[in-house]
């Protein structure tokens, strides 16, 4: 806990909210996101001790309920624009996150960076004005 606060704190993110117990990360297969490209969006943020995925499960057939303390990733239902990359929906009370849906666009299923800028926004990381950071609002 003491390490996360630290980092929030170095890369100077905003926050909506955070959560309050490290959340499962269900990947269904009809999103078609590589569960190796997911792994390095996480170690990339492992690696800047962001350490708050519980576990990975892979389900090849995800209802569209949504379940508390886990981030849901799945294939674009409708919500991703044209420009857009894919979507990120989160819920929170009281500053605690309860859970985050993940919607990916067909041809961006294992972008890495688009994989590490929405898992933040499922983290609660709001964008930043720095053009050269992740969470700028604008993905390569």
């Amino acid at each position: 806990m003491f390490l996360f606060l630290i980092s929030s704190i170095c890369f100077g993110y905003e926050y909506h909210a955070k959560w309050h117990d490290r959340p499962d990360v269900i990947i269904c297969e009809s999103s078609n996101v590589n569960k190796e490209s997911f792994i390095q969006a996480i170690d990339y943020w492992e690696q800047r001790g962001y350490n708050i995925v519980n576990d990975i499960i892979f389900k090849r057939e995800c209802n569209h309920n949504r379940i508390e303390d886990t981030i849901v990733v799945r294939s674009d239902d409708g919500r991703v624009k044209d420009y857009q990359h894919a979507v990120t929906n989160i819920k929170w009370s009281d500053k605690n996150l309860v859970f985050a849906t993940i919607y990916i666009s067909e041809g961006s299923e294992n972008n890495l960076n688009v994989l590490k800028h929405e898992l933040g926004h499922a983290f609660g990381i709001k964008h930043t004005s720095d053009n050269s950071d992740i969470m700028y609002k604008k993905v390569n």
